[in-house]
């Protein structure tokens, strides 16, 4: 749902309204839209079709054999396997609505912007709005705007309509109603659902490519964080040899900065953290930042090259060799040493802390060395909202969204494209982390 927050968001319109009109608005909207998303996917009729439109119609180019491979997933198969819903009664309502979102509005993707730009003003009496008036002015305007919209881009169309668009907000809110009543209800005894050895559905190209999407808006804001140049000067005089002993404390401290800046632009990238108060953002990264900073430190510190721990300290993750250019013609990449913790540490950490360290690599080395699931790692542990108390928002978004990410990671491990480690390894690599950052923190302060 990230395309709707930074579309109101990005709206001059909406941006007039005030803080507390535009979470609400967000809060209460951004479901419908997610609705609408599930009931056009459901609706398709090929593989192809239902990766566009969970794609906002952005699909890469692919070979024929690709677009062969993409097989269509039918309602039914998804709900057994995840279990949205177990009442028989619920599924058939839910199924029959989806399919009247065709009769409402039966569009192409490249009219959600059209839609998203009425749907987000969207309020009833039950809304609690500041300025409730002029939101249901703003909805008014944009549903002619939608209209308008769309007699310019295909006027063989017929046209919506006020009562069309009524007609479809009405479905998206009863499909929401009947999707929150289907998922575990807290009060009850908690579903018991068994992981199996293996999978009964394989780790999909679907997946795979919304994962490398979602990666690329990592890597964005994670190498777009400033480094200081003397930073950099005196990281790159230890790497070369021209200075001996221990980092200053000066170069510390802005690697630590510069790391929690970098924790803090990951969890923006995610529109259910930018909803949050930002009392509850900070509690949130507060929590998780100093983990963020462990596993970094794994991941430089497992580094076998000068040159790769370097591209780590600029923040450059993944594929991206577009540093190189910039740092070619001042540096001979095959001078350039890893610097380890054992010089870093300045007794910083005593001797048990940094054995206890040493083991940790030692096991999460397979992980961090994979830079996918270093960068899956970075998002789960940053999205941990475990011992954080409900504040004045909920956190409900950011455990549904960590839950997503587990679930990926879960499923990539027991795939056969990454079978050298367990999940419950990985869980046990989790909880050290946590461990090690404590200390970490402790004896920073």
């Amino acid at each position: 749902m990230t395309f709707v927050s930074q579309f109101a968001l990005s709206q001059t319109l909406f941006k007039t309204l005030s803080l507390d009109d535009q979470r609400a608005l967000l809060r209460k909207n951004l479901p419908l839209y997610l609705q609408y998303i599930i009931a056009r996917y459901f609706d398709c009729e090929t593989g192809l079709d239902q990766l566009s439109w969970l794609l906002e119609g952005h699909i890469p180019s692919q070979s024929i054999e690709d677009i062969q491979s993409l097989r269509f997933l039918d309602f039914d198969r998804v709900n057994k396997t995840v279990l949205f819903f177990e009442s028989e009664p619920f599924v058939e309502e839910y199924k029959f609505l989806m399919k009247q979102i065709g009769d409402y509005f039966p569009f192409p993707h490249h009219y959600n912007g059209l839609l998203v730009n009425m749907l987000v003003y969207s309020s009833d009496e039950r809304t609690d709005l500041v300025d409730l008036p002029r939101i249901r002015n703003m909805f008014e305007e944009n549903k002619r705007v939608l209209n308008l919209g769309q007699s310019l881009l295909d006027s063989s169309l017929i046209l919506f309509g006020s009562k069309n668009l009524d007609g479809l907000i009405n479905i998206l809110k009863r499909m929401d109603i009947l999707f929150g009543k289907s998922l575990i209800n807290p009060q009850k005894s908690p579903r018991k659902i068994s992981i199996p050895e293996t999978l009964s559905i394989p780790y999909t190209d679907t997946e795979e490519l919304w994962l490398r999407n979602r990666l690329i808006d990592l890597q964005t804001v994670y190498k777009s964080v400033y480094c200081p140049g003397e930073f950099l000067e005196e990281f790159l005089e230890m790497s070369t040899g021209c200075k001996d002993g221990a980092p200053s404390q000066s170069l510390m401290d802005t690697w630590l900065k510069i790391s929690k800046e970098r924790a803090r632009h990951v969890l923006s990238i995610h529109s259910e953290f930018l909803e949050l108060n930002a009392k509850d953002q900070y509690r949130v990264w507060n929590r998780n930042c100093m983990t963020s900073v462990a596993l970094t430190g794994a991941l430089l510190n497992t580094t076998i090259s000068g040159k790769e721990q370097f591209k780590g300290i600029l923040g450059c993750l993944g594929k991206d060799q577009t540093w190189e250019d910039a740092f070619q013609n001042v540096l001979h990449f095959n001078t350039l040493r890893p610097v380890k913790l054992a010089r870093v540490n300045a007794n910083v950490l005593d001797e048990s802390s940094l054995k206890y360290f040493g083991q940790l690599v030692e096991e999460i080395s397979k992980l961090v060395c994979n830079e996918q699931l270093f960068q899956l790692m970075m998002l789960v542990v940053l999205l941990d909202t475990d011992e954080i108390a409900s504040g004045e928002t909920s956190l409900g978004g950011l455990v549904k969204v960590r839950q997503y990410y587990l679930k990926l990671f879960q499923r990539k491990l027991y795939s056969a494209r990454c079978s050298f480690i367990e999940y419950a390894e990985f869980q046990t690599i989790i909880k050290k982390l946590r461990i090690f950052s404590k200390m970490l923190e402790l004896f920073l302060r």
